[in-house]
């Protein structure tokens, strides 16, 4: 009976262990990811200065819940205008450039967006920009290969999701018509950008196959 005991005080005694050990081993992992997020962070301040810094997360936090129109419309590049809600159904990942903006900066932005899109969704997925030529934009998107949908703004829209001179992600939801989870990308740092997209899928797009089998 004693052996019996002993052997299952034993049994519990290792599964107690590997706990904790299991426990420590995550924990030290999300410790090291936190800290070098936040050492990448301290670095773009070097990188890119502070002045720059502090103004891209200055827009951030203008533009993080701002509401939108609900009678806005943007232009497919067919030439088609259709109200901005109904392009929104469930959640939808933005990507906001202009014409104006680097193409390397925007065609980075678009390769990040390619690395998730199987996870995300290509009809999750939305360009939004301006360009006053649709000619050129179509050339663009056939020349980058780009597989998602893409809307110019109407010049009233534009006051809405304002350029900013650079690319900037943000995520559209169904119900609410407000801008969410802004975020403008560092081109010194693009492992802060792949984190902010794993972020994202996690917090919107974890039930996007379930979404889109309905």
């Amino acid at each position: 009976m004693r052996k019996k005991q002993l052997s299952i005080f034993l049994y519990a005694l290792i599964i107690i262990g590997c706990g904790i050990y299991f426990y420590y081993e995550i924990h030290k992992r999300d410790n090291f990811i936190n800290d070098l997020l936040n050492e990448l962070k301290e670095n773009s301040y070097k990188l890119i200065g502070l002045e720059t810094f502090n103004q891209n997360r200055n827009y951030e936090i203008e533009y993080n819940g701002k509401y939108y129109s609900d009678s806005c419309k943007v232009i497919s590049i067919t030439g088609e205008k259709c109200f901005l809600t109904d392009l929104i159904r469930w959640n939808k990942l933005v990507l906001r450039y202009s014409e104006l903006n680097c193409n390397t900066c925007i065609e980075e932005q678009i390769d990040i967006l390619n690395l998730y899109v199987d996870s995300i969704g290509v009809d999750n997925i939305l360009l939004f920009t301006t360009y006053d030529n649709i000619l050129y934009l179509k050339r663009f998107k056939k020349a980058n290969r780009i597989k998602f949908p893409i809307y110019n703004l109407t010049q009233e829209v534009n006051l809405e999701f304002a350029d900013l001179g650079l690319p900037y992600f943000f995520v559209l939801t169904e119900y609410t018509s407000r801008i969410n989870s802004m975020y403008i990308p560092l081109k010194e740092a693009p492992v802060l950008t792949q984190q902010y997209m794993h972020w994202i899928l996690k917090k919107y797009f974890n039930e996007t196959k379930c979404k889109m089998a309905i």
